[in-house]
């Protein structure tokens, strides 16, 4: 599709030669709702003039005689005047404005969903019905049909619809049947169309009935009750969808595959603080590689189709309602907060690069062109992953790699840290330093516990592991545990508030690593769970997994994997494998 006029513009300005004869076209999409009326009154003139020169001809009347040279060459005695003009058949092709969007393919109506939802995008916080609104507001501008935009102009007037047609003194509904089979609450097509004729000031036909109806079905209002038509005046079936709206916190790892999975059966709404999911293992790369953001990222709205996503900050979490920051709530039936973690640190500057932001990390590579040293302080994964990237994308920095304990990656097995101490040994520019802590850091100068000074350019703390739990500190303490994370039943689900489930690092008790494939286990249980609590069916316990793995990188072309307390495989095929669960976990969330 062409991109559409500005709203309140019928035509767009022709182009090329025409342009020159003052000619206008109509938008192609308005040119299909208006069913080629144009053409239909050309056809019939056409065919008016056709006829009316076949009978004057067959009158001896030459075709272009006017009606007093018609009588002038026939006698007054036998002269008739002429019957009148029958109206021509319509042409084969002519059609009402009634299955517009039923007309169009898959690939149009996602290009047509993904530009309403484009202009809608600083204002995410509103409603999916802000979209019908806009959809009527571009590209219904005939003005047959101009006047049912006030229906969609606002979402209090499409909420205000819906509950009249679906109240009782709306649609009839009781159970239907057909066929030797009952279909339990459900209404007729046609006498819907009736019905919104009648009730509705602003449907002024049955086909304007057929095309409000349409549109309420493409958004979830109601259904067909098999899922094989779209709304027809005719007697088919539907069903309202009763849809209980469930409220992702958090879209990473745990609330990208949960809000995927939901979007179908429930009334999704993805709260992030990014309009994009991340593959938060894949940053560290960025220090070498700024440009790898493009392939670490996605859209929400591309995997999202029928979720609502809003980009903000959740302030804190109150009765069957989330509070934003700029003091707007969401309601919920069911809630699962998935916010994750972060490094929170003492130090700060144009000089301190957080790990766990892509922002800093692609920063930082121009910064440290011009750097003479650069200091890690921690040796967990993440820190051993920068680390890496340091070494190996800047040979000629002096790096420092600071660690309390007396080995690298304490909580993995023995031959983990003889490893990883083997891989640092190889570059010449890395000194590790144990059994040390940083005191202080100011004017680019590090204070180490033993009293040492090290100059440092740059600084990458590695420390200081929080859970992103602040939403539960204002309203429910009381479900915090003293590290602050999140304390949950076996089923992943709050005691005291059963309506809310958590995921990923922020739970505590379950004495596991805070890994991206434990995130994605716990948002199938509990996906799972929230299905089952809708429909009174029993809840799906967590189970930690027997056998975990761990691919940790050390530079662009080296990693080493960890399974089963043992490292089974090191170097550049450890290495071709971690690309390959980025690609694979990239094409889940994308498709």
């Amino acid at each position: 599709l062409t991109p559409p006029p500005p709203p309140g513009h019928l035509f767009c300005p022709e182009v090329g030669e025409n342009a020159s004869a003052g000619r206008r076209r109509i938008h192609p999409f308005i040119f299909m709702l208006r069913g080629r009326k144009d053409m239909d009154s050309t056809h019939q003139e056409r065919a008016l003039e056709a006829k009316s020169g076949e009978e004057t001809k067959g009158r001896g009347v030459e075709p272009g005689a006017t009606q007093t040279q018609a009588e002038a060459q026939v006698p007054s005695a036998t002269w008739q005047p002429p019957a009148p003009a029958t109206r021509a058949p319509a042409p084969p092709f002519r059609r009402p404005p009634l299955s517009v969007l039923e007309k169009l393919s898959d690939s149009e109506l996602r290009q047509i969903q993904h530009e309403i939802f484009g202009i809608l995008e600083e204002r995410a916080a509103l409603g999916a019905h802000d979209a019908i609104g806009m959809l009527w507001n571009t590209y219904l501008q005939h003005p047959s049909e101009s006047h049912l935009r006030v229906l969609f102009s606002s979402r209090e007037r499409v909420k205000a619809l819906v509950n009249y047609l679906s109240g009782p003194d709306g649609f009839a509904v009781e159970d239907r049947k057909f066929h030797l089979r009952t279909y339990e609450k459900c209404f007729v097509g046609s006498e819907a169309v009736t019905w919104l004729v009648d009730h509705v000031n602003e449907i002024r036909t049955r086909e304007e009935a057929v095309l409000v109806g349409q549109h309420l079905l493409q958004n979830g209002v109601f259904c067909h009750v098999v899922m094989a038509h779209s709304f027809h005046d005719e007697g088919l079936f539907y069903r309202f969808i009763r849809r209980k709206r469930v409220v992702v916190v958090g879209g990473g790892f745990a609330g990208s595959l949960i809000a995927k999975e939901l979007q179908s059966t429930f009334d999704v709404m993805l709260i992030d603080t990014k309009p994009y999911f991340e593959a938060t293992p894949s940053i560290p790369f960025l220090i070498g590689d700024p440009m790898r953001h493009e392939v670490i990222r996605v859209m929400h709205k591309d995997y999202l189709s029928r979720a609502r996503i809003i980009q903000a900050h959740v302030q804190s979490i109150g009765d069957h309602a989330v509070v934003l920051r700029d003091g707007s709530r969401v309601e919920y039936s069911n809630l699962v907060i998935c916010t994750g973690s972060r490094y929170e640190t003492p130090w700060h500057g144009d000089d301190v690069f957080n790990p766990a932001l892509a922002k800093d990390l692609i920063a930082c590579n121009e910064y440290l062109k011009t750097c003479a040293s650069a200091a890690v302080i921690g040796t967990g994964p993440t820190g051993i992953e920068v680390a890496g990237q340091l070494a190996v994308c800047f040979p000629d920095l002096k790096l420092y790699v600071i660690t309390k304990g007396d080995k690298l990656m304490e909580r993995a097995v023995d031959n983990a840290h003889s490893t990883l101490e083997e891989f640092f040994s190889r570059c010449p520019n890395v000194e590790l330093i144990f059994n040390d802590v940083v005191k202080t850091y100011s004017a680019k100068t590090l204070l180490l516990g033993s009293g040492r000074n090290l100059k440092v350019d740059a600084l990458f703390p590695c420390i200081g592991f929080k859970p992103n739990t602040q939403p539960f500190q204002e309203t429910m303490p009381e479900v915090l545990d003293a590290q602050g994370f999140v304390k949950a039943n076996e089923y992943l689900q709050l005691e005291e508030h059963p309506e809310i489930f958590v995921c990923g690092d922020i739970v505590g008790g379950l004495y596991e690593e805070k890994l991206a494939q434990a995130a994605q286990r716990h948002a199938a249980v509990v996906a799972s769970n929230v299905r089952r609590v809708n429909s009174g069916r029993a809840l799906k316990s967590y189970a930690k997994a027997q056998v975990t793995a761990m691919l940790v990188s050390a530079g662009p072309k080296h990693a080493m994997l960890v399974s089963n307390q043992t490292v089974v495989m090191q170097g550049s095929i450890a290495s071709k494998l971690k690309a390959f669960v980025e690609y694979k976990v990239m094409r889940d969330v994308s498709t």
